[in-house]
């Protein structure tokens, strides 16, 4: 559970902006516009998808903090 908690820190902190960056940069070497129309995209799939992500990362540190106390024996 520890290690499950340590990778997806690694994936939000690290991974995450890494991988935004670099497609971000591959959109603005085709042109503003690309860009642009990138942008938008980005911004209303980021609000979609975060109505979901949001609750689904709450309740699942909350359930692993749950499983750290119990006994391994049960």
């Amino acid at each position: 559970v520890i290690g499950l908690a340590i990778h997806l820190g690694f994936l939000l902190v690290v991974v995450r902006p890494v991988v935004s960056t670099f497609s971000t940069s591959e959109v603005a070497k085709e042109g503003q516009i690309a860009l642009a129309h990138y942008s938008n995209l980005n911004s209303i799939t980021s609000v979609a998808t975060s109505l979901f992500t949001v609750p689904a990362e709450i309740m699942m540190l909350l359930s692993m903090g749950g499983f750290f106390g119990k006994d391994s024996k049960r």
